[in-house]
């Protein structure tokens, strides 16, 4: 304990870890089974109410998702709290094959309140975080996400 600071409990209530399996979503919701996939995976650790997680993804076809729709991950082991404002920062530690027509772009995310999916962007150094498409994902993306979040 830190001198001057009170501990208001010291148990840890919750400890688990698992895997799940990530999904290309559309911003319809549109989950469908036609898209392909030679990578899948998901880890997760919950400590109390928080997840911290890594998953990779890489598709080898997008399937029926629609191409100007935005791009989501779901198949986030838990759904997110419910906060005002309480959008939550996701990393894109590497990203590859994907169609974002400039050098110089980035990919990273966000999990909006009271979801268990990610929301993917694209950023560049002039106009901020944009949604990425599905067409920007392209057929062959993939990519390596982290990050953490509050649990409902």
């Amino acid at each position: 304990e830190a001198t001057g600071e009170t501990m208001g409990a010291e148990l840890l209530d919750h400890f688990e870890e698992g895997t799940f399996t990530p999904v290309l979503w559309d911003a319809s919701d549109n989950s469908s089974e036609s898209q392909a996939y030679n990578g899948q995976v998901g880890r997760y650790q919950k400590i109390g109410n928080w997840c911290f997680f890594n998953l990779f993804l890489r598709t080898t076809s997008i399937g029926t998702l629609t191409t100007s729709n935005q791009v989501f991950i779901g198949g986030l082991p838990f759904t997110s709290a419910n906060r005002t404002n309480g959008i939550q920062a996701v990393a894109a530690g590497s990203y590859g094959s994907m169609a974002l027509g400039t050098a110089g772009h980035g990919v990273s995310g966000d999990i909006g309140s009271n979801s268990a999916k990610i929301r993917v962007h694209i950023n560049d150094t002039t106009t901020s975080a944009g949604q990425m498409l599905v067409s920007e994902w392209s057929a062959d993306g993939e990519g390596d996400f982290f990050g953490s979040y509050e649990t409902a």
